[in-house]
């Protein structure tokens, strides 16, 4: 082992001990070893499993639909969608990463997706990954786009390329989670444009 690996070596075990890591489920310390995620909360939090919806990924209830009801009475702009986790057993972790400061927790959502939802990934044969942007004013209050940390996490593991610039937020939108589904779509109405950087970079 050389000098600077030895050196990076040390700065990572005094940093754990001055800022142990702790479970991104419960906020508990780890402690020493390579868990992400305590004991505990591994029993208890479930991910999705079939039967899924074909498009967007929900859990049906219905083992013979192909589609949730959402998806069998419109038609959405995306091809598929696909979730990881049953949302009610990680939903305090989403929140504590977007609004909580909590930005190391890109890695951990980066590898489980990697492991759970790689195979998946790679089937689609992705050219690149583009993380949705926050408008500007909103990005600067909280210190970070924690979709595009999400998506540098993921491409790092999986080695795909990340586009952060492609896709720019041209005004500032009402939160999506206090709208319906027809809301939500007007509220997205000409918010975003390519970037012609971004463009530049991808082609």
């Amino acid at each position: 082992m050389d000098r600077k690996s030895k050196y990076n070596g040390w700065l990572e075990t005094a940093a754990s001990l001055l800022y142990p890591a702790r479970c991104p489920v419960c906020d508990e310390v780890l402690g020493t070893g390579a868990l992400r995620m305590c004991p505990a909360c591994r029993q208890r939090v479930k991910y999705l499993s079939e039967p899924l919806c074909c498009q967007c990924g929900k859990k049906l209830s219905d083992p013979e639909a192909e589609l949730c009801g959402d998806c069998g009475r419109g038609r959405h702009l995306f091809t598929a969608g696909r979730g990881l986790y049953e949302y009610e057993d990680i939903a305090p972790a989403l929140y504590r990463f977007k609004y909580g400061g909590h930005r190391e927790y890109a890695r951990f959502f980066g590898r489980e997706m990697s492991e759970k939802l790689g195979g998946y990934i790679r089937s689609l044969k992705p050219d690149g990954l583009v993380p949705i942007p926050m408008y500007p004013g909103k990005q600067r209050r909280r210190g970070y786009n924690q979709a595009a940390l999400l998506a540098q996490a993921l491409g790092r593991e999986m080695d795909i390329a990340v586009y952060p610039d492609l896709v720019v937020r041209n005004r500032n939108t009402r939160p999506l989670k206090e709208l319906n589904c027809e809301e939500r779509l007007n509220n997205l109405k000409r918010a975003f444009n390519l970037g012609q950087n971004g463009v530049k970079s991808c082609f």
